[in-house]
């Protein structure tokens, strides 16, 4: 209806050509063209996504896919990307879809709606100015033309940066970490994330960063990897490692986010166990898995159970106590670095079950995340443009 509306005026633009002086016109067809450019980028954009040896590309100008939440059994995945959009995986068929965003709106595009847009246009000429008004049907307030194409070297933190996210499947809520506006949640139509938190107990996040929910509770766990360092100046905090990062968790019924764990060097992934007993926190930094215990006898405690070259991302499989972790591994000779996913037991020492090289698709880049999926491993890297789909574990 609303791009109905949008051609019905572009015509009545160009019906009006015909009345116009020569002045008029050039000025008629100048605001046609570009209004109609503006209405056009409003509406969600579908790219479709052919699965081409194992990779699902992202749309054009999109890159570094951070993290991966599933919806149940029905393949449809989110991913936020440099330039601070989230994308919804709807299928071979369909492809990407822009979601929502973390960035408050702002230029001259501003929400009257969930799901309608105004935006006010003015032309101003030596003797006459006029403007137009479009109706565009869409949630998404962010500005296209300032963010689409940021890419990932270096994030604008006008456009947001969402990293982590986890999908609360009872009530399709997802929970996203965005380096630049914190802790946040969209609803199941997407569109402009709600802020829930951006500092605790006084201290401002810096670096929101993974994301976790258990399922049965709704609790979500979530990482701030540095007090002090953001995300451009994540290679000084490596350099001195920083030991500033906190586990938080948010209470969906109460809305209040306590912090659980300090002293955390670049807690980079976070997940929680079925029981809720504990949540492992990888640290960056320091090249290590920690589990931290949230109830029993060991409550406020942790334990190293895994030592690896940069880990990031956890995530929980089906199989109790089972976690695959992004890592890497470091060429003796070269020391060049080889990304990795590893399947790690949390329960004792943190036994390594599985390792799988994936260097064949990445080289010497490193992965953010490896998931387990409907048989199948997803893996993601925030210097790349597509998602890796293993089939079956064939590596």
């Amino acid at each position: 209806m609303a791009l109905r509306i949008c051609f019905r005026w572009m015509y009545s633009r160009f019906f009006y050509l015909k009345m116009a002086s020569s002045i008029m016109r050039i000025k008629t067809i100048a605001a046609t063209i570009f209004s109609t450019f503006i209405c056009l980028l409003c509406f969600p954009s579908t790219v479709l996504s052919e699965i081409s040896l194992g990779k699902i590309q992202l749309p054009p100008n999109a890159t570094g896919p951070e993290a991966l939440a599933f919806e149940l059994g029905n393949g449809v995945f989110y991913t936020g990307i440099a330039d601070g959009r989230i994308l919804k995986y709807q299928g071979r068929s369909t492809g990407f879809v822009d979601f929502g965003f973390t960035a408050p709106k702002r230029l001259l595009i501003f929400c009257i709606s969930s799901k309608t847009i105004l935006i006010l246009f003015f032309f101003m000429g030596q003797r006459s100015c006029f403007c137009m008004l479009v109706i565009c049907s869409n949630s998404n307030c962010r500005s296209k033309l300032e963010c689409d194409g940021t890419d990932t070297a270096n994030p604008n933190p006008a456009c947001g940066r969402p990293l982590g996210m986890a999908l609360h499947h009872a009530t399709q809520k997802l929970y996203v970490c965005d380096a630049f506006f914190g802790f946040g949640v969209l609803g199941p139509q997407g569109g402009l994330a709600t802020q829930l938190s951006t500092s605790a107990d006084g201290e401002p996040y810096r670096f929101c960063n993974a994301v976790d929910v258990h399922q049965l509770t709704g609790n979500v766990y979530f990482t701030d990897a540095s007090a002090v360092y953001g995300i451009r100046q994540i290679a000084e905090a490596a350099r001195v490692k920083d030991s500033t990062g906190r586990l938080l968790k948010y209470d969906p019924k109460t809305k209040k986010v306590t912090v659980l764990f300090r002293n955390l060097s670049g807690a980079a992934g976070v997940a929680v166990d079925e029981e809720e007993e504990f949540a492992l926190v990888s640290e960056f930094f320091m090249n290590r898995t920690r589990k931290i215990w949230l109830q029993g006898p060991k409550a406020n405690k942790s334990d190293i159970i895994n030592s690896q070259p940069m880990p990031d991302n956890i995530k929980r499989t089906t199989l109790r106590y089972n976690f695959w972790l992004a890592a890497a591994m470091v060429k003796q000779r070269t020391q060049a670095i080889v990304p990795i996913g590893q399947r790690i037991n949390a329960f004792g020492n943190g036994t390594v079950l599985q390792t799988v090289n994936l260097e064949r698709w990445y080289g010497n880049k490193s992965v953010s995340e490896v998931q387990e999926y409907g048989g199948h491993l997803y893996v993601v890297s925030r210097l790349v443009d597509f998602v890796l789909v293993i089939p079956s574990f064939v590596v």
